[in-house]
């Protein structure tokens, strides 16, 4: 994969060729594969998606799950002293998908093999605003709560990659049971637009009710993604907790 910083609103944010990597799309495709049939079929306003629509929506989340573990396993090798191992759980799994994640991915200390930290990762779509515009209203997403789910385990760190539709401008609506296709014909960019600490969470960000995207009936504590850190800014970030402990 090919990484290439862009400035917008005096934000950096990084796009991901992911088109580049075959080997990397076949590994998402397979993993998408096998996770889709234990998903709950209900999107997150509570409408029933077709088999296509749900093995869609684990495609394009382990895609930008894919890219973001890459890109920070990159920045460890170049900037870190340590031997700083980025793991995403689908890749060291034993339940063959049967069960909920545990983690999205994690850093350990390789030579030790101790956990440092874990890092959530939370992709989405943009399709129907321009890249400025998205950075302006999207958030970054952090822990959230529901009633069957009182309260989640908060990260150290909130990752935030994002999908955005190129073809928003030709009245062409975004369709997720098309998204395969759309990742296909290069109308899909991914952008890792940055992400957050749960202090920043916490002290910058708001509670936001489930809606639209967003699980009906659950409340997430989100910030402003010109609020939170920037792409570069957040590898910087993950790198520096790491070094010290």
């Amino acid at each position: 994969m090919k990484y290439t910083v862009y400035t917008v609103l005096k934000h950096n944010i990084i796009k991901v060729d992911y088109l580049s990597d075959e080997k990397m799309l076949q590994h998402a495709y397979t993993q998408a594969q096998a996770k889709a049939p234990h998903t709950h079929r209900n999107n997150p306003s509570a409408r029933r998606r077709t088999e296509q629509e749900v093995f869609n929506s684990q495609y394009l989340g382990t895609i930008a799950d894919i890219a973001c573990s890459v890109l920070l396993q990159k920045h460890l090798d170049k900037y870190g002293t340590k031997q700083l191992l980025v793991e995403r759980y689908d890749d060291i799994r034993s339940d063959n998908f049967r069960n909920a994640d545990q983690f999205d991915a994690r850093v350990i200390l390789g030579d030790e093999n101790r956990i440092l930290t874990e890092i959530e990762i939370r992709s989405s779509v943009c399709n129907r605003v321009s890249l400025a515009r998205m950075l302006e209203v999207f958030d970054v997403l952090g822990w959230y709560t529901t009633a069957n789910k009182p309260g989640e385990q908060k990260r150290d760190f909130y990752m935030r990659p994002v999908y955005h539709y190129n073809k928003y401008q030709t009245g062409q609506a975004y369709a997720v049971a098309n998204a395969e296709q759309y990742l296909l014909n290069d109308e899909l960019d991914l952008y890792i637009v940055g992400g957050a600490t749960a202090d920043i969470l916490q002290t910058k960000g708001e509670i936001q009710r489930g809606f639209g995207l967003l699980q009906e009936g659950a409340t997430y504590q989100v910030v402003d993604i010109l609020d939170a850190l920037d792409a570069p800014a957040f590898l910087d970030t993950v790198l520096k907790f790491c070094e010290v402990k």
